[in-house]
């Protein structure tokens, strides 16, 4: 690499860095705009050649060394010229100020699970001439939790003997020795759409075996938006109601032993197709 770089290339700036999810390439996101964890992006900029010289482009390298980024594309080697004092995307297409054009060559990285707070991960962008001189620059990319906020919406009424899959006096309280079923229905309360949403029941307490408690249908919630397990969509202000159906509610069993009075705190553990996940939870009493 020489040791010089000539004037006419001290001018060259990568810039512009645009950042976007779409289902149509190989990118998978929520479509906010944001990178969020799990999710995987990819990116396009343009060039320009601030120099009174024209250049020939000879390829772009792409490389992290982020423990949270995964690199899918290094290499755009598209060739193209870019005349002096002009702008070129990565495709070697001319641009007027702040114009985009869309490229067939762009860089994709994946994002890890897991990404505590807001982290920013760094992308160097290298750029080669023809006749060996090089470009680097380091492009800084915010990476920040997911909008979307799961939570318990509203409950449905106690079965315990109305419906096949329960069991009891059917009295609506939840008993010693009786099996109970209940509906639920679930909220996104944040800003952004989450999408594949499995919802699981846990609880510590001694007295309650849990029958149906994991569900393996998943849904998309975007902001707003309510739904049963069963996925039908709810407007605010609607009842939950138990559906007599078993596949679509909640069901556990209450110990024999279990004593009057007895409160039982359920978590509530939702995790969408990225890894995000939120805990709510509600309570019941044993009477």
């Amino acid at each position: 690499m020489p040791e010089e770089v000539p004037e006419e290339f001290q001018g060259v700036v990568l810039y512009e860095v645009k950042t976007w999810q779409a289902s149509s390439y190989s990118e998978d996101g929520n479509g906010d705009s944001d990178i969020n964890p799990g999710e995987s992006f990819r990116f396009r900029f343009s060039v320009y050649n601030r120099g009174a010289s024209d250049i020939e482009i000879n390829y772009i390298h792409l490389s992290t060394d982020d423990e949270y980024l995964n690199l899918v594309t290094s290499d755009i080697d598209n060739q193209f010229i870019i005349g002096e004092h002009s702008v070129e995307d990565n495709n070697g297409y001319s641009l007027g100020h702040y114009d985009y054009l869309s490229a067939s060559d762009y860089g994709a990285f994946e994002v890890a699970q897991g990404v505590p707070g807001d982290h920013i991960a760094e992308i160097t962008a290298v750029l080669e001439t023809v006749t060996g001189y090089s470009y680097t620059v380091n492009i800084p990319i915010e990476i920040v939790p997911i909008k979307a906020d799961m939570q318990i919406y509203g409950i449905g009424e106690i079965i315990d003997g109305q419906y096949s899959g329960s069991a009891g006096n059917s009295d609506n309280i939840i008993n010693p020795g009786e099996t109970i079923m209940i509906g639920m229905a679930h909220q996104n309360t944040g800003d952004s759409t989450t999408y594949d949403v499995q919802i699981s029941l846990e609880t510590e307490s001694a007295y309650i075996t849990l029958g149906k408690a994991t569900y393996s249908t998943l849904h998309d919630y975007s902001s707003g938006t309510i739904r049963t397990i069963s996925g039908t969509a709810l407007e605010e202000g609607d009842t939950v109601t138990t559906s007599s159906n078993k596949n679509y509610n909640y069901s556990f069993t209450v110990s024999d032993t279990a004593p009057s009075g007895e409160e039982v705190v359920f978590d509530v553990n939702y995790q969408d197709r990225y890894g995000n996940t939120w805990v709510d939870q509600f309570s019941i009493t044993i009477e």
